[in-house]
């Protein structure tokens, strides 16, 4: 396998990571996207939970990303402001 890292990918990981979940969904299949998501962490430091194809909805010929899968309140509160996921 070969990959390329863009410049300050690793800072930008590692700088993230103190304020944030970093969670990675992809449509790629989990045999690829793991071998390149240990490229960028190996130690398993910055990317806490990664998710897969298989954690996609086909529908048609397109994988889409079911946000639900995550398991998590995707709702953000700051003040009297709110951020919904389906206005995302």
């Amino acid at each position: 396998m070969f990959a390329r890292v863009r410049p300050y990918a690793n800072q930008f990981l590692e700088y993230c990571s103190r304020f944030c979940e970093i969670v990675v969904f992809t449509a790629s299949k989990q045999e690829y996207a793991d071998r390149m998501l240990d490229f960028l962490d190996p130690e398993k430091k910055f990317i806490k939970h990664r998710l897969f194809r298989e954690s996609c909805t086909k529908i048609g010929k397109v994988y889409v990303k079911d946000l639900n899968r995550l398991g998590r309140d995707l709702v953000e509160r700051r003040g009297d402001l709110l951020i919904f996921r389906d206005e995302l």
